[in-house]
């Protein structure tokens, strides 16, 4: 996947042993016992590295990775916990698997929150911030 970003493509491994380990680490602690919906299946994985796969090209930056990295990975998973609880425990945990596996990347910026990815402002699917996104969706809506 990350030969398509040169300049990326040391960190292959990481990436990949990060999404593993949150994967793994997920399906350990959401059951179906818990809430019907929360089955996890290697499907997850590859849904979450075709979504990556979308936005790659644009990315410069081994903290844009991360970011992309945490805004797949929470929009498959984070999206389907119900209650608060379990979706600080997702972040939490998405968090220090980024942590673990990219310890030598900005962390501090490539975990700030909000994450937002879209393809409303620019051609391509880029992180953009909250008030830019904001700030186009109330002129899209006027």
């Amino acid at each position: 996947m990350l030969k398509r970003v040169p300049h990326l493509r040391q960190y292959g491994d990481a990436v990949t042993d990060a999404m593993v380990d949150f994967y793994t680490l997920s399906q350990q602690h959401f059951t179906a016992d818990m809430q019907p919906h929360y089955i996890y299946s290697p499907r997850e994985l590859t849904r979450w590295k075709y979504a990556m796969n979308e936005a790659l090209e644009p990315l410069e930056t081994v903290e844009d990775l991360v970011r992309l990295y945490v805004h797949e990975g929470l929009r498959l998973f984070e999206d389907r916990l119900v209650y608060q609880h379990e979706k600080d425990w997702c972040n939490q945990t998405i968090d220090a698997c980024a942590k673990r596996w990219f310890p030598n990347a900005n962390l501090t910026k490539a975990l700030e929150r909000p994450i937002y990815f879209t393809t409303y402002l620019h051609k391509n699917y880029v992180s953009v911030g909250q008030d830019e996104l904001k700030d186009y969706i109330e002129a899209r809506l006027k």
